[in-house]
């Protein structure tokens, strides 16, 4: 069992001193350190490499669980995770340690919370494309220009219907439809109409 530690600079503390220091006195050996700098779109790319090394037994010890994720659904991620690594979580600060009975069932808390989610998205995905096909529409992606599509759409073009008109009418991306039509004028060598 290893005990491993991550930090990340925040206000309280700039430099995560004051985390690392707290870590090396619960015995952390490694410890992982994301600076202002090295964090993309709230990607923790020092998180990832401790998440990585985690083995069945070992521990991710941080000072609060805030230090694990600026939001609710990244933090369940990230607890998820050790989960599934058969490791453990221990937040010094917030006096949550998975390997006690009361902390362990955070585990379960957040497993049953992802399920929930998981289930609710699925049925507002549902109800989205019943309502979808109800209105008329056709739920999911575009189809892709074939040839067919590509005659009729000159074809309007050709009667004085934009682009834009001609793709919604024959129920293509309007994109996808006025890259068949330059790639189309690149082996006709004929303007295309916008």
């Amino acid at each position: 069992m290893a005990l491993i530690g991550y930090a990340r600079n925040d206000a309280d503390d700039p430099s995560g001193a004051r985390q690392i220091r707290q870590l090396e006195e619960t015995g952390c050996r490694i410890i992982f350190h994301d600076t202002p700098g090295s964090e993309d779109e709230n990607v923790y790319p020092e998180l990832i490499q401790a998440l990585t090394i985690l083995a069945v037994g070992d521990v991710l010890v941080i000072s609060r669980l805030a230090r694990a994720s600026h939001s609710l659904p990244r933090l369940f991620g990230v607890i998820l995770d050790i989960r599934e690594r058969g490791a453990d979580l221990w937040a010094i600060e917030d006096d949550l340690d998975t390997r006690t009975e009361q902390g362990g069932s955070i585990f379960r808390l957040i497993a049953t919370l992802n399920s929930f989610e998981g289930w609710h998205l699925n049925r507002r995905t549902r109800l989205r494309t019943a309502t979808s096909k109800r209105r008329g529409s056709k739920p999911g992606r575009k189809l892709r220009v074939t040839p067919e599509i590509l005659a009729q759409a000159r074809e309007l073009i050709g009667v004085g219907k934009s682009i834009r008109q001609a793709a919604a009418q024959l129920d293509v991306s309007k994109t996808r439809l006025h890259e068949a039509l330059r790639a189309e004028e690149v082996n006709t060598a004929g303007p295309v109409a916008r």
